[in-house]
Order: C-alpha cells, then sequence, then structure tokens
C-alpha cells in the first residue's frame, strides 16, 4: 500500500473564464506544487457541467480529496477496535471492505 500521490493540503488557484470554457489549476500548499491544470470546454465535457458553477463545484471536491482520503485511511483503522458485541461485524466487515477497496482505488492500485 504505497501512496505516490501528493499529500494535501491541497488548493485551487487561477480560477478562468476562458474563451473555451474554464480552467484552473490545483496545487499542493505544503510542497508548493502543481497537483492539477483543468480544462472544461463547452463543446466536450462529459463529467464536467459546462458553467462556473459546475466546475467549481468539481474543483471544491478535488480539493477535498486529500482530507476525505485521510478520514476515510483513519475510519478504516479504527473499526476494527470497535466491539464486536455492539457492532455486528459482518456489517463492519462489508464497510472496511468497502473503505479499503475505495482507498486502493484512490491509490490505483484497481481499475
Amino acid at each position: 500500500m504505497s501512496e505516490k500521490f501528493t499529500k494535501g493540503e491541497w488548493s485551487i488557484s487561477d480560477i478562468k473564464n476562458e474563451s473555451y470554457g474554464y480552467s484552473a489549476t490545483i496545487v499542493s500548499k505544503e510542497q508548493m506544487a502543481t497537483i492539477a491544470e483543468l480544462k472544461a470546454t463547452t463543446t466536450s465535457m462529459v463529467d464536467w457541467l459546462p458553467n462556473a458553477e459546475g466546475f467549481k463545484a468539481n474543483l471544491a471536491l478535488f480539493k477535498a480529496a486529500p482530507k476525505m482520503y485521510r478520514l476515510l485511511d483513519d475510519m478504516s483503522n479504527l473499526m476494527v477496535l470497535l466491539d464486536p458485541q455492539t457492532h455486528p461485524n459482518i456489517e463492519l466487515d462489508a464497510v472496511k471492505y468497502d473503505i479499503d477497496a475505495l482507498l486502493a482505488e484512490a491509490r490505483g492500485e484497481m481499475t
């Protein structure tokens, strides 16, 4: 389980309304590195909404990704400590499996 991605906190900079659509840069605050340069054109968007509000909402999701990863990782590690008498193990195992699979996907280990 190797985390090769840039650890966050990430921030959004340079949101621009370009002639073709919208663009923005996501940067790592700690390492001062560019994470991604995102562009959304009004003619080729599939996952991006063709308006400023949708574009900014998707940017917010990108920005929150490192915090979500960290929280899910913490939750997965804590779930094994829950008392099996008060929480059915089968449900915990299923949730932990789903969390671990999502974390593996985020690390690029699953396609």
